[in-house]
């Protein structure tokens, strides 16, 4: 069975497949809009008229979304994309045009990765259809703001945040890699503190055994919190 016999479809399948869609729908005109947003932004003539080509192309993308809802009998609002779009208007204010691009990189391949597992999870050939056409350009998109990214990394955070392959500043939480840093150290050193002291009172202030209990600490919660921040990142 698939979507697209509407008749037999099971009322909780189609209700899930349109959710699926309007989100669809919902984030490519979101983005369509910080793409525009971006290139109002922007210095670089060149960059600016390739974000205004990538602009174009998601409101193309929106509007194959919305034809395909219009199908099934459901109908798509603008205004429900304005709240998402001023969450990334704000970010684009706080952090800039460098950061905001990045950020759209990592969504770019976000998309990809989900529109390729709902090519087997819709089972809807027409949609299948729209996702074949999409996919490609979504990964021509991530690539090319990939590149724009490199062109602008100069500061010593821009180039740490390449090296760690991502920038975390649209986390929950302090939200930047530097509030990461600070709470890391902060919780480190009070769990080192709290080891030295413990053994300190146990051996009666034996300078080695406080050595090698501190050195202890050190290793096991650079371990602990790496691996604590790695897999939260994931």
């Amino acid at each position: 069975m698939t979507f697209s016999t509407l008749p037999s479809v099971d009322p909780k399948q189609k209700a899930e497949m349109v959710r699926v869609l309007k989100e669809n729908w919902r984030e490519e005109v979101v983005v369509s809009r910080v793409y525009r947003a971006l290139a109002d932004a922007e210095q670089s003539p060149k960059r600016r008229e390739l974000l205004g080509r990538m602009a174009v192309s998601e409101e193309e993308h929106a509007a194959l979304w919305a034809e395909r809802l219009a199908a099934l009998g459901e109908s798509v609002d603008p205004r429900e994309a304005d709240g998402d779009f001023q969450k990334q208007s704000r970010l684009l204010r706080l952090f800039g045009p460098d950061a905001m691009i990045r950020r759209i990189e990592r969504e770019e391949r976000g998309h990809v990765v989900d529109y390729q597992a709902q090519i087997l999870a819709l089972n809807d050939p027409k949609s299948t259809a729209i996702l074949e056409q999409v996919i490609p350009d979504e990964e021509s998109h991530a690539a090319r703001l990939r590149a724009m990214a490199s062109e602008s990394q100069t500061g010593p955070r821009s180039r740490l945040d390449s090296l760690l392959g991502k920038e975390r500043w649209h986390a929950h939480g302090t939200g930047t890699w530097i509030g990461d840093a600070i709470y890391g150290v902060n919780d480190g050193l009070g769990a080192v503190f709290g080891i030295v002291s413990a053994v300190s009172g146990a051996s009666s202030a034996s300078p080695r055994f406080v050595l090698v209990a501190g050195l202890a600490g050190l290793i096991g919660s650079a371990f602990s919190m790496g691996s604590s921040a790695y897999l939260a990142a994931k």
